[in-house]
């Protein structure tokens, strides 16, 4: 009832807070904890650093954080079937990163916008021969790698699993399944290219190509079963105005700028 009651004196002051000038009910009412789970190794966009949650997610998620003043954001990196469990059991208020899988995730119960778009490609070593590029049905008998827990192949994919068409060995990220690409321990992966190509980039991996798009995914917060209430309500609404504010004042933009400078250095 408190976090109903605090929610709704959010949605009341989210617009004036916006507009500069902050309420007596902001200056008295206590900020709400919001627990955020991401992936711990998907770099640049999720990841665990000595100081916590990083990547491009939390980056983005942090800095919306500062312009949402009814909330107190702490944001926990973990392997990313914990992060399911954590958000499917409420234990979690807000898994990061995200795509719209209903089906496969109905314990979500709500989807923020999209806070970015991934463009996921195949990569397959350079000796590997699928009989087409039409994937995934071009690809049958090939082994392919995945991040654990990961539903970035798409559901035909997995159909194809499931009826032995496609081997699959998962791997706990990205630099250790396109380590075992290069190898030729696996055949293909499937993988956001801003992802793959930093890493592809930085450790010259010379037999790894790029064959063929996906998907363009958009990612979100989803929010748990538990905090659809009032006050993951005034959660989404102070997000949505704080990332358009983000796009609006070019910040976004550097944001992604710095992550990505970051990523091509290391």
């Amino acid at each position: 009832m408190l976090k109903q009651i605090k929610a709704l004196l959010g949605l009341a002051i989210v617009f004036a807070a916006f507009m500069g000038t902050p309420s007596a009910e902001e200056a008295l009412s206590p900020p709400i904890h919001v627990r955020v789970v991401q992936d711990s190794n998907f770099p640049p966009f999720m990841m665990s650093s000595q100081t916590g949650a990083a990547g491009l997610y939390a980056a983005l998620v942090r800095e919306a954080g500062t312009l949402m003043p009814s909330f107190e954001i702490h944001i926990d990196a973990v392997p990313w079937k914990r992060a399911l469990f954590l958000t499917s059991t409420s234990q979690a208020d807000v898994l990061s990163g995200t795509y719209h899988k209903p089906a496969a995730r109905p314990w979500i119960a709500r989807y923020s916008n999209p806070m970015f778009n991934e463009r996921v490609f195949v990569y397959c070593h350079r000796d590997a021969q699928p009989a087409s590029n039409d994937y995934p049905l071009g690809f049958k008998g090939l082994v392919f790698g995945n991040n654990t827990g990961y539903q970035t192949p798409g559901p035909v994919f997995f159909e194809m699993v499931e009826r032995g068409d496609i081997m699959l060995e998962e791997d706990s990220g990205t630099a250790s399944n396109l380590r075992k690409l290069q190898s030729h321990r696996i055949d293909c992966y499937v993988q956001d290219e801003t992802a793959a190509d930093s890493i592809i980039e930085a450790r010259a991996y010379h037999a790894i190509r790029k064959i063929v798009p996906v998907s363009d995914e958009a990612v979100f917060l989803g929010l748990s079963e538990r905090f659809n209430d009032l006050a993951g309500e005034a959660f989404l609404t102070e997000f949505h105005l704080a990332l358009s504010e983000l796009k609006r004042s070019g910040r976004y933009d550097e944001i992604i700028r710095q992550i990505y400078s970051k990523t091509s250095t290391n």
